[in-house]
């Protein structure tokens, strides 16, 4: 298991100027020189940051810590949905991941799955965007479940939650996913509803590295 330390939070500021046009630049300095000046002298806590975006109508920014997850096989395609709920050995599964809900869809073989950790409370959209513009998709069900069965990694679930959101059914006009679990009750395999979810900062995203 690998882990990418995150980007310090200076690295981070710094390549997002130096991706910044001349024109871009131009047009954010005055703001920049008032946040610089805030910070210099000790006020810049009294600024609401979350009122700030909105005002502005601007994204959240993220640095996760990223685990890579190595040595991840999926089984061959044919190998059923229950039978790798079986492989994975819970000691409790949602009766409604079902095969009508969460079909299997990619054949066998190694993945390139990571972990991502955002350290904040985050909704599913915020994570799915941030993985396409940083080169990762969200992982599915497959994959998931690949990682629940890992004799490598299938403990991993007790420390934190485990979510993919590459794999969706949608109930009463909502979409819901799987997620691994644990706890005193033992080791879970659980699912629950996305559009509409604040993810709590103990979670961690399955990604997958995009070619």
């Amino acid at each position: 298991m690998t882990v990418a330390a995150p980007m310090s939070t200076r690295d981070t500021l710094t390549q997002a100027l130096a991706n910044l046009s001349e024109e871009q630049f131009t047009a954010a300095a005055s703001y920049l020189e008032a946040v610089i000046e805030a910070a210099q002298t000790g006020s810049l806590n009294k600024v609401r940051i979350n009122d700030f975006r909105k005002s502005f109508n601007l994204k959240r920014l993220f640095k996760p810590a990223l685990t890579q997850l190595i040595g991840v096989v999926l089984p061959p395609k044919d190998k059923s949905l229950d039978d790798r709920i079986k492989k994975g050995g819970y000691d409790w599964h949602a009766t409604k991941i079902t095969a009508h809900k969460f079909p299997v869809t990619r054949d066998t073989g190694p993945q390139p799955l990571f972990l991502a950790h955002f350290g904040v409370d985050v909704n599913s959209d915020e994570v799915e965007e941030w993985s396409k513009a940083n080169g990762y998709a969200v992982a599915n069900n497959d994959d998931l479940l690949a990682v629940g069965s890992s004799e490598q990694y299938k403990d991993l679930q007790r420390e934190f939650p485990i979510v993919q959101l590459g794999s969706s059914t949608v109930v009463y006009g909502r979409r819901y996913t799987t997620y691994l679990c644990g706890g005193r009750s033992g080791r879970r395999l659980h699912s629950c509803f996305i559009d509409d979810c604040i993810w709590h900062s103990s979670n961690r995203f399955l990604l997958r590295k995009v070619s």
